[in-house]
């Protein structure tokens, strides 16, 4: 994670580049300066990996879900809904909770998943 870290760091679109090298889950964390993004990156997480295929795909069902999904997520950020795991949900909690509501609502935005 050091050397990725280090390799990010020389980047002219990277700023505010943090390693937590000795996290559960190893991760960096920056910001992606053009489009103002916070990013958390990874390795060799396959459960964080097929959550995010997950979404993706879930994503690709309704050109809506992708700008509801960010607009909620800062919304939750701003009312400090996310963030601290021991006050606070995970952002793929409230994701998941997000996809829940868009199968319940008439007519369904997305299909129940199986």
């Amino acid at each position: 994670m050091n050397r990725v870290g280090y390799i990010l760091s020389a980047h002219p679109d990277v700023i505010g580049l943090e390693v937590i090298s000795n996290a559960r889950v190893p991760i960096i964390k920056f910001q992606h300066l053009p489009t103002g993004i916070r990013c958390d990156l990874n390795c060799e997480n396959e459960i964080g990996a097929k959550r995010s295929q997950f979404i993706a795909a879930i994503m690709t069902l309704d050109s809506r879900i992708s700008p509801y999904l960010f607009v909620l997520k800062l919304w939750a950020k701003a009312h400090q809904l996310l963030g601290n795991p021991t006050v606070a949900l995970s952002s793929y909690s409230l994701v998941l909770l997000s996809i829940y509501c868009l199968q319940r609502m008439i007519p369904s935005v997305i299909p129940p998943i199986a």
